[in-house]
């Protein structure tokens, strides 16, 4: 009987091991952001440094702003790493699996899903800019090149009302 217990003992892991919690260190974090939907763009580096395998179902980012206002993004895709002279091409975001001591290490793109109303809405509000803004750059006068050019107020208030709606 002590021979069978000792054979299976020298089978797993050191019993330290085993008493380790799962944990995770995350190395890098870099934020971006895309105007409208707040999206960030950010290396997540992940090592399982504890005894047994842990499975990450969801990754969620969190900001939160100085004047109160919280925003949480749930990660939704990440971008592969080519190989050279390849285009990047991204993929839904699924569980990560990592045993003790392995590594997960991805760009990934953090965002709020718009609906297809959403989406629509802010690609005419976005037209609308683009052309009010070319027009008056092709209206300016040779010495007004380095003026910067903005929207029409209306067009301007109509984005930021976008905006203000579809964050919450």
């Amino acid at each position: 009987m002590i021979a069978v217990v000792a054979l299976v003992l020298s089978q797993l892991p050191p019993v330290r091991d085993l008493l380790k919690p799962r944990q995770l260190r995350i190395d890098n974090f870099t934020l971006q952001h895309y105007m409208g939907n707040i999206q960030i763009l950010s290396l997540l580096s992940l090592h399982n440094i504890g005894g047994r395998r842990i499975t990450i179902q969801k990754v969620w980012c969190t900001i939160r702003a100085e004047e109160g206002g919280q925003w949480r993004l749930p990660a939704q895709t990440y971008v592969v790493q080519p190989a050279s002279g390849q285009t990047s091409p991204e993929l839904f975001m699924g569980w990560v699996s990592l045993k003790p001591g392995e590594h997960w290490s991805e760009t990934v793109r953090f965002f709020k899903a718009w609906s297809i109303q959403e989406e629509e809405e802010a690609t005419a509000i976005s037209a609308r800019i683009r052309s009010d803004i070319s027009a008056k750059l092709n209206q300016r006068k040779p010495e007004e090149a380095n003026k910067v050019m903005e929207a029409e107020p209306e067009l301007v208030e109509e984005a930021k009302h976008f905006l203000r709606r579809s964050s919450t």
